[in-house]
């Protein structure tokens, strides 16, 4: 993954879990039809496209995790 600033990786990962969001409802309301009836989406393709969707996100993520310090590291309030 290229070098990007923290602010770009947040901006990247709320398009990302949009895209998500988006690809899981199209698939929720097109995965059942009636024999008839013309398929708007191939569901099996959206599929895919969620699962890359989704390990971009984890990846994008863990770089803004990774460039945030440890996970280990905790604060005491």
């Amino acid at each position: 993954m290229k070098r990007i600033t923290v602010a770009r990786a947040l901006k990247l990962k709320n398009e990302l879990a949009g895209e998500v969001k988006e690809l899981a409802s199209l698939i929720s309301q097109h995965n059942s039809h009636a024999e008839d009836t013309t398929v708007k989406f191939e569901v099996g393709q959206l599929f895919l496209d969620l699962l890359t969707a989704q390990a971009k996100l984890v990846s994008v993520k863990t770089a803004i995790q990774k460039a945030n310090g440890s996970s280990s590291h905790t604060r005491s309030y």
